[in-house]
């Protein structure tokens, strides 16, 4: 993308400036490589068999509030087409001329899926050092994505090009989601952790309807979760003479018990509040 400037002696329109090419070692654009046919080859798998074995697993369960990003033809013709770039330089390295600062932002992801790959052991790395040589070439990736951005502000203005940006980061977004999505990083739900959470809860509303049959002061709905965790894990350690499971069973008992810490931990935080440290000397 190149942008048209004035000369600023006489006022006419000078050429366009050929921005500099994006220069790769053979090594580099295998390791690029990799990554944009991760992404062709999730995309080819999509528009002809209508699959995305690397979406999110719980893409169809997400609310709908949720951000799915948007699909955006023109960039994907866009990333298509550095990927094409970077096979034709594949054997033995070379430039890239003319990539536009969308294609050097698709580069970068692409390294950033190579990475994450690797460190996944779903790939295999071409390279032993692949992590400090991936943040070289992001940051010299950076540097000319940069130079590109400026150079569209030049040509189509700044307010055009913030607006495709935009456009850009939600189809990155989309791209993330529907192709780039490991499994790795799923944090799968556990039947305990999902009673801890229940416990937690149920002591919560208990102590909260003692608090207000006392008329005393109900804390914010996370200062009343953190306490009431406190105050069971004072049980768990031993220091009350029972059990978490005496208290679900007891529902007066644990009702009290929990009102009282918290009034009296809402008493402490007030009295370090209103005490005033005495003024340091100087000698």
């Amino acid at each position: 993308m190149t942008g048209h400037t004035t000369d600023k002696m006489s006022g006419r329109p000078m050429p366009p400036r050929r921005l500099p090419p994006i220069r790769f070692s053979a090594v580099d654009c295998r390791i690029v490589a990799s990554g944009m046919d991760w992404i062709d080859a999730n995309y080819r798998t999509w528009s002809t068999k209508g699959r995305m074995p690397y979406a999110h697993p719980e893409l169809r369960w997400l609310p709908k509030s949720f951000d799915r990003g948007r699909y955006n033809a023109e960039f994907m013709e866009q990333v298509l087409a550095a990927g094409k770039a970077v096979n034709h330089i594949y054997d033995h390295g070379g430039r890239l001329y003319d990539f536009t600062m969308f294609q050097v932002a698709a580069l970068i992801l692409a390294l950033r899926i190579v990475t994450q790959n690797v460190r996944h052991e779903h790939f295999k790395s071409l390279v032993k050092d692949l992590p400090r040589r991936s943040k070289r070439l992001i940051k010299k990736l950076e540097k000319h994505r940069k130079r590109a951005k400026r150079a569209c502000i030049v040509a189509v203005g700044a307010e055009q090009c913030r607006a495709r940006q935009t456009e850009w980061q939600a189809f990155v977004r989309w791209l993330r989601i529907h192709f780039c999505q490991c499994a790795c990083l799923v944090r799968h739900k556990h039947p305990r952790i999902a009673l801890l959470r229940k416990r937690v809860t149920t002591f919560v509303e208990w102590a909260r309807a003692e608090l207000l049959d006392r008329r005393d002061p109900v804390p914010p709905e996370p200062e009343l979760r953190r306490l009431v965790r406190q105050a069971m894990r004072y049980v768990q350690r031993g220091r009350k003479g029972y059990t978490l499971r005496h208290l679900e069973n007891d529902k007066v008992h644990a009702s009290a018990y929990f009102c009282n810490y918290v009034t009296l931990a809402l008493e402490k935080q007030q009295r370090k509040k209103t005490m005033r440290r005495p003024a340091s000397r100087i000698y």
